[in-house]
């Protein structure tokens, strides 16, 4: 799975870049990473779910018809591209095909002369921490928050479905109009969205289940990871030269799936489970609230990108 979504991923950002113009780049990525959300939301809203039988879906059940689902979606995108009639040929003849090695060399020499680019991956990989903290969600809704299991993993996926969806399309939509109409950055936007959201995001936190605040905390912690997505990889794209847009690309999923979600995650766990040990209380919920704190960092590297974006133009 996870091979698949690192050829996936950049690939289809590259072709995405060069289809379409940078005016809609938000829009199209906001529509393109939507699939992702989609898939969160349906993975929490399964884990929830009753069999026909009326027992609770096994895992490995889960796994075997997303599997042959995957296989479905596999057959049509290949029937697509003979459809359109791009060959194996045709997609390798894109110019001049660099070694990997000169591709990495250009790729380092851009990373250490853009600023820009370096900000933009750094902001994107930051914001990630919402992602982490995902991975322990229905844990953290059991423990501190006094949900049964499975009311817990189907009421985040209702949550998650019916926000990020729409939001990861509409944020893209906004941060492109914004852009076009009032020559606001796509930086400016994303950090906008992450200062608005914060607040609600920790009311989330501390709130319990019962408290008016929780379910609108719990919407606005998924609108703040959804919403801004599509301009935040529109700013990286916009940033790569074209001949490594795709290695770019690949190099932000590295620092933000290793670096924050895959790092994130562990230190996360960690440290709830040494505040347990020390019992202190609430550890699942001191724990995302110190991964939550990287938000604010995030928004200061996008206010940052603003800045540098502002001095090229002028």
């Amino acid at each position: 799975m996870g091979v698949g979504e690192a050829i996936l991923i950049p690939a289809a950002s590259k072709i995405l870049s060069a289809r379409f113009d940078d005016r809609h780049s938000a829009t199209v990525f906001g529509l393109f990473f939507m699939g992702g959300h989609l898939g969160v939301g349906l993975a929490y809203r399964l884990g929830g779910s009753q069999s026909f039988a009326g027992e609770p879906l096994v895992w490995r059940e889960v796994f075997l018809g997303l599997g042959a689902l995957g296989l479905c979606l596999g057959l049509l995108v290949w029937l697509s591209v003979r459809w359109l009639g791009v060959s194996a040929a045709t997609a390798a003849n894109d110019g001049d095909r660099a070694s990997l090695i000169i591709l990495v060399r250009t790729l380092m020499a851009t990373l250490a002369e853009s600023r820009r680019l370096q900000l933009a991956l750094l902001g994107l990989a930051l914001v990630h921490v919402l992602y982490a903290g995902m991975q322990f969600l229905q844990i953290w809704l059991v423990q501190d928050k006094g949900l049964a299991p499975g009311e817990a993993s189907a009421l985040y996926g209702r949550v998650h479905l019916m926000t990020a969806i729409p939001a990861s399309l509409l944020g893209g939509i906004a941060a492109d109009q914004l852009a076009r109409r009032l020559a606001v950055s796509r930086a400016l936007f994303v950090a906008g969205v992450i200062l608005l959201c914060l607040p609600l995001i920790i009311a989330f936190r501390l709130s319990p289940a019962d408290s008016p605040l929780f379910i609108p905390g719990m919407v606005i912690s998924v609108f703040a990871f959804s919403f801004p997505y599509g301009a935040m990889i529109a700013l990286v794209v916009a940033e790569a030269p074209e001949s490594i847009k795709a290695l770019v690309m690949a190099a932000a999923l590295f620092l933000a799936n290793v670096g924050v979600i895959g790092l994130g995650t562990f230190l996360l766990g960690a440290g709830a489970d040494w505040m347990a040990a020390a019992d202190i209380s609430a550890p699942m919920t001191r724990a995302l609230l110190a991964a939550d704190g990287l938000l604010v960092l995030a928004a200061v590297v996008f206010l940052l990108l603003h800045r540098a974006i502002n001095r090229r133009r002028d």
